[in-house]
């Protein structure tokens, strides 16, 4: 026990008397006695009990901890002019509890951004709730921290974002370049940015242009192009030129791009097979060193090939555009776990499903078992599965037929009893 209390009435126990402080019906006269409790981290919980009385609350913000008083900033019920004294105390921690409690009133936010702490200015600039009038007064704040965070603030407002796009920090700049809601004028401008990574962030961005996008597509920079192979609002057109890059990340990017055309899939599976023919016969002297030069593979780098090359195909794998056909040839591959990602993948067919449905990794099957689009024959089988999880993965998978999840109800495994359970309920079916 940590410490004493007075009142006969509270339990002597401390785990008892801390039940009672946290518990949200807990009475408030058992709340008020509470609070006088000589152990503080008592009184810390009672403070934030959204059941404490106000004049309770007024009480523990005079408190001796600073830990009760920061509690008390942070509760949810707490009275306005409470959060008015609190926000005049010179402690900065203190002050920061109130700038996060999500019911201080702007106000109370315009003066504390004022505060000579940067700690709590930091607060006020990365609270969602800070009204844009403050934050433009924050976007010239000295510390670069605070800017940052103004910059990724959601209340933004573009013509914020335009003043930060020339900040001095690279930092602020890679923010504002990442912001949803710059506009295509800033985000043109910060596409020529000294700096690579505020380029990378434009390229990015699902906002930027298309025009701004292909001139991005051949920047210098790997990453840069990278971050244009990725981006969600790359056009097709500009994807298939990717498909050539000189770097193997940028291709793997595009292979899992969603707008990537299937036929070009189909060239980027085919390439892969062909680069890792020609790397693997070089390590044998199978093929002369003038066609392994031809085929861009450096000297000594053939793990580093078939790692790239694994990567390309594990983006195939999970590309739900990809066509049956390299899915298919996938399942051939000995790594295991592109064999999961097709078994994952929407678009699999039936009979490649059927197949891996009978591997002997359980989590090859897990992954079938899991596939919306594996059909009822199938899920059938894989809820006799030796393996728990693999039946689980079927009591969980949205489209098992009601009669298998009735049948899982039976299984020996409490986790898959759940799971069908819950599958169930979730569809209103009586079990």
């Amino acid at each position: 026990m940590r410490g004493k209390n007075k009142n006969k009435e509270i339990p002597t126990h401390e785990n008892e008397r801390m039940a009672l402080a946290e518990n949200p019906n807990t009475r408030a006269e058992i709340l008020a006695k509470l609070a006088e409790d000589e152990d503080w981290v008592i009184r810390e919980v009672v403070a934030w009990n959204p059941n404490t009385p106000a004049k309770v609350l007024k009480k523990l913000a005079k408190d001796e901890s600073g830990g009760v008083k920061k509690a008390v900033a942070r509760n949810p019920k707490i009275p306005l002019e409470i959060l008015k004294e609190l926000a005049k105390y010179k402690e900065w921690d203190i002050k920061t509890e109130v700038v996060k409690n999500p019911n201080t009133p702007a106000k109370i936010l315009e003066e504390l951004a004022k505060d000579e702490d940067w700690r709590v200015r930091f607060a006020v600039a990365r609270n969602p709730n800070t009204p844009v009038e403050i934050l433009e007064v924050l976007s010239t704040d000295k510390i670069t921290e605070i800017r940052y965070d103004v910059a990724t603030n959601p209340n933004i407002s573009a013509e914020v974002l335009e003043e930060l796009a020339i900040d001095e920090d690279w930092r602020v700049r890679h923010a504002v370049a990442e912001n949803p809601k710059t506009s295509a004028k800033v985000l043109e401008e910060l596409a020529t940015d000294k700096d690579w990574r505020v380029r990378h962030a434009v390229a990015g961005n699902p906002n930027t242009p298309v025009e701004i996008l292909e001139v991005l597509s051949t920047e210098e920079n790997a990453v840069v192009r990278l971050a244009v192979a990725g981006n969600s609002k790359t056009p097709a057109e500009i994807l298939v030129k990717l498909l050539k890059d000189k770097d193997w990340s940028v291709r793997e990017a595009v292979a899992g791009n969603l707008n990537t055309p299937p036929d070009f899939l189909v060239e980027l599976a085919e390439d892969a097979n062909t680069i890792e023919a020609i790397a693997e016969s070089s390590e044998i002297g199978l093929v002369s060193k003038s066609l392994v030069e031809k085929s861009d593979i450096p000297p000594n780098a053939l793990e580093e090939i078939r790692l790239e090359i694994r990567l390309i195909r594990k983006a195939l794998a999970k590309n739900p555009n990809t066509p049956v056909k390299i899915l298919l040839e996938l399942t051939e591959n000995k790594d295991r776990e592109i064999k999961i990602i097709v078994a994952g993948n929407p678009n699999t067919s039936a009979e490649v499903l059927e197949e891996l449905a009978k591997d002997e990794e359980w989590r090859v099957r897990e992954a079938v078992a899991g596939n919306p689009s594996t059909p009822a024959k199938i899920l059938e089988e894989l809820a006799k599965d030796e393996k728990y999880v693999v039946r689980a993965a079927v009591a969980k998978n949205p489209n098992t037929p009601v009669e298998i999840l009735k049948e899982l109800l039976k299984d020996k495994d409490w986790i898959v009893r759940e799971a069908a359970r819950e599958n169930l309920a979730l569809r209103k079916i009586r079990k």
